[in-house]
């Protein structure tokens, strides 16, 4: 008697596409605007984060500025009145005017790539969607962040969504021969979220990851031991909730067996297990 095969892993929703920002330095996150759920318009401030140290050197800087303008002016006001300039004098007041000069533009364009640098440390939502990241304000508030540090993300709700499954390392197998017989080269996937147990949905996987993830403190464990696979939802419309990483059950189609076989799979795994343990 032909039964269906199905396999059993845990499942988390996640959209296709994320929006990830970036520290672009080394810097205090200073004003969260933003948290876990709330929808946000492409140009929104998400973060403003602050850097002690460019904020003295900005000061530094227009300290510096505003007395190198100080000189130009005073110098420049001694050469218009002549004071009893003798060629001498008059050429040295020309040089050092030429020097302060060039210093002043040098600090000019110090000043306005410092400001810039300011200005970029404000985190700016590149398009509309929901903001994904969790407890953002008690995680970053306050806090100090590194350089190239993962800040926060979002996300379209309206764009494709996925299931990034668990799979048990010892039903890998099925799911790979399934994944090899099929025309269409992806095999169902059944899910319901956690949220929702009474709606099930389908799921399409078209590969595998090529090694093994352990996810617990004991790697030597059965169900520590699963291989990530990723299945497209085609049906947005049917998610009755568009949440990132959602908790769903899943069952993967392995395609149909003969009913001895089911019943006895496991017990004919497990010897053979330990008699490959054994020799």
């Amino acid at each position: 008697f032909p039964v269906s095969l199905q396999v059993a892993a845990t499942a988390i929703l996640h959209p296709r596409h994320k929006q990830m920002y970036y520290a672009p330095a080394s810097a205090i996150v200073t004003q969260v605007m933003v948290d876990e759920g709330d929808a946000v318009q492409s140009g929104a401030t998400l973060l403003r984060l602050t850097s002690h140290e460019l904020a003295t050197q900005v000061e530094s800087l227009q300290i510096e500025l505003a007395k190198t303008q100080g000189d130009v002016s005073e110098k420049t006001s001694r050469l218009n009145r002549g004071e009893n300039l003798n060629p001498l004098q008059r050429d040295q007041l020309e040089f050092n005017l030429r020097e302060l000069d060039t210093t002043l533009r040098s600090l000019q364009l110090q000043l306005s790539d410092a400001r810039q640098r300011e200005q970029e440390l404000s985190i700016f939502a590149r398009a509309a969607g929901t903001v994904a990241t969790w407890d953002l304000k008690n995680r970053l508030l306050n806090h100090p962040v590194q350089a190239g540090q993962l800040l926060a993300s979002t996300y379209d709700p309206d764009d494709q969504w996925r299931l990034l499954l668990s799979i048990p390392d010892h039903r890998s197998g099925l799911v790979s021969t399934a994944l090899q017989n099929s025309a269409q080269g992806a095999v169902t996937v059944h899910f319901s979220l956690a949220s929702h147990p009474d709606r099930v949905l389908e799921a399409f996987a078209t590969e595998m990851a090529p090694q093994v993830t352990v996810q617990s403190s004991d790697p030597n464990s059965s169900a520590a031991r699963v291989i990530k696979t990723e299945a497209l939802i085609d049906d947005i419309a049917a998610l009755p909730l568009r949440k990132d990483g959602a908790i769903a059950r899943a069952s993967i189609d392995c395609g149909r067996v003969p009913l001895c076989w089911l019943i006895f799979r496991d017990a004919a795994w497990a010897i053979s297990s330990r008699i490959r343990m054994l020799w």
